[in-house]
């Protein structure tokens, strides 16, 4: 496996490489999951829901991909509304 093939598998699987006790990654819209996948990922948008175990909260985070080249990507993160309406209303972040 190359470089490339490898950061391409972490990045399409990353929940695979992750706890996913504490944290999940997902596509944050439908339209996000087509452009995630695709060979140009810039500007999709990635929900992260963390998991504080101790109280059983779910907190939301969200990031955009700033960059991706074939030896990396960047998240940056996305200043948003509350989590209820980031779970109920995904058409308007």
């Amino acid at each position: 496996m190359t470089e490339k093939e490898l950061l391409n598998r972490i990045r399409l699987n990353i929940n695979e490489f992750i706890d996913t006790q504490f944290c999940l990654f997902a596509a944050f819209k439908r339209s996000d999951v087509k452009k995630w996948e695709s060979n140009n990922p810039i500007g999709n948008n990635i929900q992260i829901d963390i998991k504080v175990v101790e109280t059983k909260v779910i907190d939301l985070a969200m990031v955009v991909t700033a960059k991706h080249t074939s030896n990396e990507w960047v998240f940056s993160t996305v200043s948003g509304a509350s989590g209820y309406k980031a779970i109920n209303d995904r058409d308007n972040p």
